[in-house]
């Protein structure tokens, strides 16, 4: 069959010509429409229940939201885990699903079932933005406007979240620090007492005096009128003169017993930018499943409007983080990477072949195989990324067209012994090998197939690279076969002189003294390989483990968790010393802090949370000492150290994002406690945490949102609540407006809306004694202290409340540095089990990367022996011989030891992106092997003895082997020595491609021909 197809492109060769060209036209506009992005997005599908409940401690939110929430969700179609996290005023509910599951789809189901829950009158629940952990795209602040955060605020809710939202591909934008602008009503309890009048009256009266109403309509002539009465509150005197009451004929306003004033929300969150401590930032969330690149691109055009519109005001969007720049940086790498490649490629086919046109002629196959993954891509709406592009191997890719393309040139060398048509003599060489060639590419697809096997987070980092290089590989098998021997014909059309490569002919004269006598001393080479087999197993039990390296992606994420019990203006004096620190480090840019949480509840933190965003400068500038970004952290806490007694974590914003997403809390690794009593927890974290600080390599090791936070405790007595003529519900409602202030109508300036609310002067309410003190209008036109109805005490609640499956617990996170993940967990988790040993009722998990990394590693043990048994199969079909087939795969272990001691050499754990490299590796392995196992059995069916055809045969195929092994070696070289950003995740790969490559060449060429001689010379001549 294969041969047939030979034929017809030979016969058809303008025909072929021209369909790679539509192919290649056809894959340039693909590549135009692809999403490209600088990392897969490795993260669940997750619905985020945000519900907000102003005001309420921890411990009342867990009961009365969280509680419900969970019991209302529990039992959602597909879902695998349920996380609940209660702090004040703030509930938070993750639910995260199946492998596969449509995002919209889940969202719906979660609709469904908040119907369900029981919730307290006047709270709703809603939904999270549609977006990924890693679909934070942009962050901007708003300067000018005399710095003046209210006025900052007000024109990102009302002018800039607007505009941006009308973006096609933005999910959310989530707003942050500033003030947030409200027209507040200051009763004075004693001008309400005088006139005999409560807080509920004065509500119902702000409420009554805000109203329009329609009057139908009205015609006159030919004209048609609206009748409509416009009340609501347009100014501060119109609130002013609200009536609330009547003595005597006189009226009384609001500006009789209340002041209206201008004034802001309740601060949940502050945001620092250099020296403005006082800053409006503005974080923009991409929509799920969009092209980044295609939204910023929309997103920047119409930041140009909106900054024409601000102009007036004063103001201006000023960019601070834009994911373009990462992706440029990123795909910049990858670029320079591929040319790098191709041009090593190039070389060497010109070095081996000492012919410009058949280097030229295998070269094509490049960009096409590229146009294939491409559309193939495109066609699957999946994306293109740093690790798909990156791990596309140029040398692997051309391994077919090398294979038949170094046949045909050696029949047209031989004209004596080959005499016909040119054509008919390229017909005949492709022919001969297109069988082991096919099957060879076949063999390093199926190589692949773990790969797509892989799930969750690791299926979802490596999927789009495994569809990428197999499609590629698909690409290159379809025109190897069909047109690098159509082109070839084009080429050598007229008489053609051989010269043979010095480079070759120097490997002969070395190699085939050495093949005698290995064929001589059998047992030696054997024992030669085995110990180095046995020392590869002995290096690789020693090399570690980790998930995945970590990604530069230009920005470092520092997170300080200050004591639970600290308060905002504390942490706000707090942040411009650290920033400050920060900022003086030579490799950083800017700096970007955040301290506590949006209004909105989308990122749930306490305020004990002060986070720097920290920009750095390009790799170029930074000064010598610090060479990698493990130097520069180091360095940053170096310097923070001046600032005693705070915990701080370091990470970067898509890991800590994809972190958090994952284990619910930031950080490497993530220890989670299970139980029912907290205080016990909490104790039994803190001996945890003291076991793990004494394990090597542990860093930023902290207790995650957990903590006692102080409480002042207000108790309604009853029997005086009843002597007084006042129901707990009017109490509740009194103390809830008075003391934590209640929104009780609108106030519209144009298009802007701001609430009106009711609460007390700040200086009745900022201190214990004065609460005490806090009049209360009673029954009766007296006003009496809050003390004469209710018992006050000071005590301790919980920071916030964690629970996962139905269960509360306690996180302890921490990162690992200089050292291996792998070794560290075991280490730590031994110390802890037998230091720590969890108490009755307790139950401790170890999650976080760690488990992504354990998951991924136990996944390969059972599917890598499904790809070596298609490997198996595919090498019997290529040989219709099974013990042959048996003889090739035995040489893929031994083959794998470069790889192994090339991590050793660069010093870098084993890591799933290393393991993705050995996965490669046995399809290189298994080509090499039919190569010269196919020539050895051809050698044979002619007629050759045995040893004469193991010689003859490895010769013939050392130039299409050593050029096999350099091309796939040489072809990811770049990437295995490359710095650049981005380069990370690509390196551990190319580094066990590239020795291992060397490694099995080597063996290939040695180690098989002696087994295969071994092999036949017992079981051959017996059958």
């Amino acid at each position: 069959m294969f041969e047939k197809i030979v034929s017809f492109s030979l016969n058809n060769r303008v025909a072929v010509v021209f369909f790679a060209v539509v192919v290649l036209a056809t894959g340039f506009f693909s590549f135009r429409r692809l999403t490209i992005e600088a990392f897969p997005d490795p993260t669940d599908t997750q619905v985020n229940v945000i519900t907000l409940f102003d005001g309420q401690p921890t411990e009342e939110v867990e009961r009365q939201i969280g509680l419900p929430l969970e019991r209302a969700l529990n039992g959602t179609p597909n879902m695998t885990r349920l996380r609940n996290l209660s702090m004040f005023g703030l509930s938070m509910v993750t639910l995260t699903f199946r492998d596969g599951t449509d995002g919209l789809w889940a969202r719906q189901q979660v609709l469904e079932r908040l119907r369900e829950a029981e919730l307290p009158e006047g709270v709703t629940p809603e939904l999270g933005p549609y977006a990924t952990p890693i679909g934070e795209v942009y962050r901007y602040t708003l300067q000018g406007a005399k710095g003046d955060p209210m006025k900052l605020r007000t024109l990102q809710d009302w002018v800039v979240r607007p505009n941006i939202m009308r973006v096609n591909g933005i999910a959310d934008v989530v707003s942050y620090g500033g003030l947030q602008r409200v027209i507040q009503i200051e009763p004075r309890p004693q001008s309400l007492a005088s006139f005999g009048l409560t807080l509920q009256d004065l509500q119902d009266a702000v409420q009554r005096g805000s109203q329009n109403a329609s009057g139908g309509v009205m015609e006159r002539g030919s004209e048609q009128f609206v009748i409509r009465s416009e009340g609501l509150f347009k100014s501060f005197d119109d609130i002013r003169n609200v009536g609330v009451a009547e003595r005597d004929g006189t009226p009384i306003f609001v500006k009789d017993v209340a002041t209206v004033t201008e004034s802001w929300a309740a601060r949940q969150g502050v945001v620092s930018e250099g020296a403005n401590t006082d800053a409006v930032e503005g974080i923009v969330l991409m929509r799920r499943g969009e092209n980044p690149s295609v939204v910023l691109d929309r997103l920047k055009d119409q930041l140009v409007n909106i900054n024409k519109q601000l102009a007036d005001e004063g103001a201006k969007v000023d960019a601070f983080y834009d994911r373009r720049e990462l992706v440029d940086a990123t795909l910049e790498t990858v670029g320079h990477n591929l040319i790098e490649g191709a041009l090593l490629v190039l070389l060497v086919l010109f070095v081996f072949l000492l012919d410009l046109r058949a280097a030229v002629i295998v070269c094509t196959l490049i960009p096409l195989s590229l146009a294939v993954a491409f559309i193939y891509l495109e066609q699957r709406g999946m994306s293109a990324n740093l690790l798909s592009m990156g791990a596309v191997d140029f040398g692997v890719i051309v391994d077919g067209g090398v294979v038949i393309i170094e046949a045909i040139l050696a029949s047209l060398a031989l004209t004596d012994h080959n005499p016909g048509p040119q054509q008919d003599r390229i017909r005949k060489a492709a022919s001969a090998v297109v069988r082991p060639t096919v099957f060879a590419l076949l063999i390093i697809i199926a190589a692949y197939v773990p790969i797509f096997m892989l799930e969750r987070v690791e299926g979802r980092i490596f999927s789009p690279m495994a569809n990428t290089v197999a499609a590629a590989l698909v690409g290159a098998l379809l025109f190897s076969v069909t047109l690098v021997p159509a082109l070839a014909s084009f080429a050598y059309s007229g008489p053609f002189h051989h010269r043979e490569s010095p480079v070759l002919t120097f490997a002969q004269r070395i190699y085939l003294p050495t093949l005698r006598a290995s064929l001589k001393r059998p047992w030696l080479v054997l024992g030669i390989a085995s110990a180095l087999l046995a020392g590869t197993v002995v290096v690789g039990s020693k090399l570690g483990s980790e998930f995945l390296p970590e990604l530069n992606e230009g920005a470092l994420y520092m997170t300080f968790t200050l004591p639970s019990n600290v308060s905002l203006s504390e942490g706000r004096r707090l942040a411009p010393k650290l920033s400050a620190l920060i900022r003086a480090q030579p490799q950083v840019e800017s700096v970007l802090s955040q301290l506590g949480r949006p209004e909105d509840g989308t990122d749930a933190t306490l305020t004990s949370n002060l986070e720097f965003f920290v920009k750095l400068k390009p790799a170029s500038q930074w000064p010598k000492e610090t060479p990698e970004l493990g130097d520069v952290i180091e360095a940053l806490h170096d310097s923070i150290d001046e600032v005693p007694g705070l915990e701080v974590n370091f990470s970067q914003p898509i890991r800590d994002n994809v972190n958090e997403s994952i284990s619910g809390q930031f950080g490497q690794i993530a220890v989670k406690l299970y139980g029912d009593d907290l205080v016990k927890l909490q104790q039994q974290a803190e001996r945890v945490k003291t076991v793990i600080s004494s394990v090597p390599g542990v860093a930023d090791l902290g207790i995650v949102k957990s903590g006692e936070v102080p409480q002042l405790q207000v108790e309604p007595d009853r029997v005086a609540l009843a002597r007084y003529g006042m129901t707990l519900g009017d109490f509740q409602q009194v103390f809830q407006t008075a003391v934590g202030g209640r929104p009780v109508d609108e106030y519209w300036e144009g298009e802007r809306r701001f609430d009106v609310v009711l609460r007390l002067p700040r200086v009745e309410r900022d201190e214990v004694e004065k609460l005490r003190k806090l009049r209360v209008a009673v029954q009766g036109g007296v006003t009496v202290p809050l003390e004469a109805l209710a018992h006050i005490s000071t005590g301790v609640g919980r920071a916030s409340i964690n629970r996962e499956n139905g269960r509360r617990y306690i996180g302890i996170r921490m990162n690992v540095r200089d050292r291996d993940l792998g070794s560290f967990v075991d280490d730590a988790r031994a110390r802890v089990e037998k230091e720590a040993p969890c108490q009755a009722g307790q139950r401790i998990e170890w999650g976080g990367e760690f488990e992504n990394k354990e998951r991924a590693m136990n996944r390969l043990m059972q599917v890598v022996p499904v790809a070596l048994l298609l490997t198996l199969l595919l090498l019997f079909k290529a040989f219709d011989s099974f013990p042959r087939a048996v003889l090739t795969l035995l040489n893929v272990p031994f083959a794998l030891t470069g790889g192994v001691f090339g991590l050793w050499l660069a010093d870098m754990p084993l890591s799933v992106a290393a393991a993705v490299g050995f996965i490669a590796l046995i399809g290189q392995a298994s080509l090499n092997g039919v190569l010269v196992t196919s020539a050895i059995a051809e050698k044979l069916r002619d007629g050759m003895n045995l040893e004469h055809a193991i010689i003859e045969g490895a010769r013939d195929r050392l130039r299409p082997v050593l050029m096999t092994a350099a091309l796939a070696a040489l072809g990811l070289v770049p990437a295995a020595m490359s710095r650049a950003m981005g380069s990370e995740t690509q390196r551990p790969l190319a580094v066990v491609i590239v020795f291992g490559t060397i490694s099995a060449c080597v063996l290939t060429l040695v180690l098989l021909p002696v087994m295969y001689r071994e092999y036949a010379k017992r079981f051959e001549k017996r059958a």
